[in-house]
């Protein structure tokens, strides 16, 4: 099931499959979303629940017991249940199941939902712990953008622009994915700018803490600004050694596991802990331009 969402200055498609943006158009037709392309990257915005990342040899452990979970979680290979609520809204649930409980043992309700407003898409997540017991997940986006978006421009033509100056540190990360523990400065141009190039993405995604909240990708003429304010990490990412035309802008709540590391869920250090009963809510936004 596909299901478009409009406002008077944007036109969004989602999948029920994954809850998956697909398309993000503006009023003249122009497509800001990547549109897949198995050269470089076959997906387009997967939702990333209930982990960001790899666990270490695809294994994490929680009371004594030990699970299996494939990179990124399962949300973004599920069906989920889609929901029209009126021309500019829509929502998709999914709620356990016994093939959801062989991987992540818990009773839960998870839900994305969009809602386009003038220029703008705002994708708002919520979990229901319904077990009795705490609850133990991370949670991100991936939604990757054109670049160049318009004939005549090039990919350097484009950077990554904060809202406001800041000193953000890097999450380094070991070649094969896994987080290495250390983190680094990362200078920006003016406090403020990523310069785009190929190269930049050869080592593995560009995760950052201590950010603006607020990027633009963009040319002089083009581009999208992600509010991810409501997220502690950003992560910046295409394929690496590649001259693939796209860059993903990644919202993340938690980080994958370290090095070597089968994490323990309950002690994993930046998941969230969604006591027993309790409702979870975060969200992020684009506006085209």
């Amino acid at each position: 099931m596909e299901i478009p969402v409009k406002s008077g200055r944007l036109t969004a498609v989602i999948s029920s499959q994954g809850g998956e943006l697909l398309s993000l158009r503006d009023e003249a037709g122009r497509e800001f979303l990547w549109q897949g392309d198995q050269r470089w990257w076959g997906r387009r915005a997967p939702n990333l629940f209930p982990y960001v990342g790899r666990c270490t040899n695809g294994q994490y452990t929680l009371n004594g017991q030990s699970y299996s979970l494939d990179i990124h979680g399962f949300v973004r290979t599920a069906e989920l249940t889609g929901e029209r609520l009126s021309d500019n809204a829509c929502a998709f649930t999914l709620t356990d199941s016994p093939e959801t409980r062989v991987r992540f043992p818990f009773a839960f309700l998870y839900q994305v939902t969009f809602t386009a407003r003038e220029d703008t898409l705002t994708v708002a997540y919520q979990v229901e712990n319904r077990s009795e017991q705490t609850m133990y997940f991370g949670l991100g986006a991936h939604p990757g953008f054109q670049v160049p978006l318009a004939e005549g421009e090039r990919f350097e033509d484009y950077s990554l622009t904060f809202s406001a100056p800041c000193a953000p540190r890097r999450v380094l990360f070991s070649a094969d994915g896994y987080r290495t523990g250390e983190t680094a400065d990362y200078p920006l141009e003016d406090s403020r700018r990523i310069p785009l190039t190929h190269p930049l993405f050869d080592n593995e995604a560009i995760v950052l803490s201590g950010t603006s909240g607020t990027v633009r990708l963009g040319s002089a003429a083009h581009g999208v600004t992600v509010d991810y304010r409501e997220f502690p990490l950003v992560g910046f990412w295409h394929p690496p050694h590649s001259e693939a035309p796209f860059v993903c802008i990644e919202p993340w709540r938690s980080l994958p596991a370290r090095q070597g590391v089968v994490e323990d869920f309950a002690r994993q250090e930046g998941l969230v802990a969604l006591p027993a009963g309790e409702t979870w809510r975060i969200s992020y936004s684009i506006t085209l331009s």
